[in-house]
């Protein structure tokens, strides 16, 4: 876009009610042009663009709130979560202590009886769950590095330069001072 665009192309632009192609366009010329970008960006505009996010994020207090669905706690539990809504359901499970026990119970629900004998503790969460909150791969990667610790331990041992073996005999039965002595005639 060469000029200007006009007052209307602008207001349009700032209410978000243009074409894509339009509000594209606009939008370029808008980012390399100063002039426009001060009519565009004032306090009054950006202020208004600010409290219609909080109104679309934020929910009203009469909202209800959100909760995990029966789907999601099973999923959750089997390990059936891909890696977004995994981390939505732990983010939430964070701070949503009615969910967090709902989680406990079907877990408790879902495993086998045990049977326990009176001094033993009773089990909480499956092991699943450990993994599913480390992941499989960080196990892998913890594994990997012990794994490379002990074969450098062992690298070094084996390398370690052999310490040298204690003479047991005389080497030299003949002393510096007893062979000059002996060649001297007497």
């Amino acid at each position: 876009m060469n000029e200007h665009p006009t007052k209307q192309e602008l207001d349009g632009y700032c209410a978000r009610v243009l074409a894509p192609v339009a509000f594209l366009s606009i939008h370029r010329h808008v980012a390399t042009c100063p002039r426009c970008a001060e009519q565009c960006n004032s306090p009054e505009h950006l202020a208004r663009d600010l409290a219609q996010l909080n109104d679309a994020l934020i929910s009203a207090p009469d909202d209800t709130p959100y909760h995990l669905s029966a789907v999601e706690v099973a999923a959750y539990q089997r390990g059936g979560l891909d890696e977004i809504d995994l981390e939505i359901v732990e983010s939430h499970l964070g701070i949503c202590n009615r969910c967090l026990s709902e989680v406990q119970r079907h877990a408790a629900e879902s495993q086998p009886p045990l049977v326990r004998s009176p001094a033993s503790k009773p089990r909480h969460w499956p092991s699943s769950l450990l993994v599913n909150k480390w992941g499989p791969w960080r196990v892998a990667a913890i594994l990997s590095c012990v794994a490379a610790v002990i074969l450098l331990a062992l690298w070094l041992f084996r390398t370690k330069p052999p310490e040298p073996e204690p003479i047991t005999g005389p080497a030299n039965l003949r002393s510096p001072k007893s062979s000059a002595r002996a060649d001297i005639p007497g």
